[in-house]
């Protein structure tokens, strides 16, 4: 009997202590890990963050990229974010296996068809080296072409490489606009 009733209140705190980690924001379910609020939307993850700040975020593990090599399971990161409310989006490209140079341009082809070429004087380093964030003016200009797409290619060079030798990945943008409205709307409500 004591058994059975200590099942059943351990029954009772799992659910109450994931209950206290779900809920719904802005019509969406959401759950909280690594101290955000998140939602997954097809192949993005949206998040807000108690510091207010906000993103939409894909992943990608390119084929030939050994494991050792990017052991958490990609080796490009794609996120835009925003770090207050009403503020602008910012774009910024992370690879984890080279370093882009930064003294470079990088190519953005949105469908195939839909190219940008962006100047390093409109790139910055982020907190690492191997993250390159977009000015925010331009970020603004390119997100309007990512929301109407199904998919972005990055190109750059690789730091210290030959001469010609670029880096490159394709990203989803499916799910990118409806992560970027909830990011939005629960930016708006905070209290994260």
């Amino acid at each position: 009997m004591k058994l059975y009733s200590a099942a059943i209140a351990s029954s009772i705190l799992l659910s109450s202590s994931i209950a206290a980690h779900a809920g719904t924001v802005c019509s969406e379910k959401t759950h909280t890990k690594y101290g955000e609020t998140r939602i997954y939307s097809k192949d993005y993850i949206a998040t807000c963050r108690p510091n207010g700040s906000c993103a939409a975020v894909t992943y990608k593990m390119n084929k030939g990229t050994l494991e050792k090599d990017a052991p958490l399971g990609w080796d490009h990161r794609m996120s835009i974010s925003r770090f207050s409310k009403g503020g602008p989006w910012e774009i910024t490209f992370t690879a984890v296996t080279v370093v882009p140079d930064l003294s470079q341009s990088i190519r953005l082809i949105v469908d195939k068809n839909n190219s940008h070429k962006i100047m390093s004087a409109f790139l910055r380093q982020k907190q690492a080296i191997n993250e390159i964030s977009i000015d925010t003016k331009l970020s603004d200009i390119i997100l309007k072409k990512l929301k109407k797409g199904s998919n972005v290619r990055w190109e750059y060079t690789v730091k210290g490489a030959e001469k010609g030798q670029e880096g490159a990945t394709v990203f989803s943008l499916v799910g990118l606009t409806k992560a970027l409205k909830w990011a939005d709307c629960a930016q708006r409500l905070g209290g994260f």
